[in-house]
């Protein structure tokens, strides 16, 4: 029986003990509840004084991160008494960061200007080259000169342009003809002759232009975007018909040109004297 006594009484003690310790570890818990009430707020604006929405805040001791709203507003609630530092940041401007000390039942209010970022680029160099006719490798060209020109003699321009490729002719009589060139001719094919427009393209299709080309000692045929260069009227192409060059030296040369045709029997002649 005293035995039980004993036990009984060992046994309240104990949890007269466990109850205080309990009440204590609630009030401490309540006390440091009430201390950990600290605030800090503010707002976030560029050097213009306007507000900044949706930049970084980042409270480093406790790990939590919030951003400003629409007014450039931010707080940071339930802060126990101690050092903080908070680290700004938005895109286009330096980051910065500031160490704030918090005490009991204190609201901190920190203002924050962020200065623009300025953004060095590497240098680049620009530079341009000249490009001729003949470098251009763009140029859609032909052209007809010296022994496949001869042998070309005795036809009109229209039969001598046929044997380019990708030209053809429109006949409406024994020789009267035009180049076709993309499927267009007349107005939509410019003709230089010795550098002088030919008038001739702009009339009806019955009128072949009027081009001797015994005269010719280069003609070449243009097409594609280098046509640009001739204005509007070369649509489809240009064609440039060189003349001999001048003689500048004394002497006297001539040339005489005969050809026969088994067509029709006809034949053409050519004379010059310089």
């Amino acid at each position: 029986m005293l035995q039980v006594q004993k036990t009984y009484y060992l046994l309240l003690l104990m949890g007269c003990f466990s109850s205080q310790a309990i009440a204590q570890t609630a009030s401490s818990a309540l006390r440091l509840a009430q201390d950990c009430d600290g605030k800090i707020e503010g707002t976030v604006h560029d050097t213009q004084h306007q507000s900044l929405p949706g930049v970084s805040i980042w409270l480093k001791e406790l790990e939590r991160g919030a951003s400003t709203d629409l007014q450039g507003r931010y707080i940071f609630e339930g802060l126990c008494p101690g050092s903080y530092t908070l680290l700004f940041r938005s895109v286009g401007f330096q980051p910065q960061s500031k160490i704030i000390v918090v005490s009991r039942h204190a609201l901190l209010i920190y203002d924050l200007e962020l200065l623009d970022e300025t953004i060095h680029l590497e240098q680049i160099e620009i530079q341009e080259d000249k490009i001729t006719l003949e470098e251009t490798s763009t140029q859609n060209t032909a052209a007809l000169s010296g022994k496949e020109l001869d042998r070309l003699q005795g036809k009109n321009l229209g039969g001598i342009l046929q044997e380019i490729t990708g030209v053809g002719v429109l006949q409406t009589g024994q020789g009267i003809s035009k180049p076709v060139i993309q499927g267009m001719h007349s107005n939509r094919i410019q003709i230089l002759n010795s550098g002088i427009r030919q008038e001739g393209q702009q009339w009806g299709m019955e009128h072949a232009p009027e081009i001797d080309p015994f005269l010719a000692t280069d003609i070449t045929l243009i097409k594609g975007a280098a046509s640009v260069e001739y204005g509007g009227d070369a649509a489809a192409g240009a064609v440039i018909i060189s003349p001999p060059a001048l003689r500048i030296d004394k002497g006297m040369s001539a040339t005489l040109n005969l050809i026969g045709m088994s067509n029709a029997w006809g034949g053409a002649a050519s004379a010059s004297i310089e």
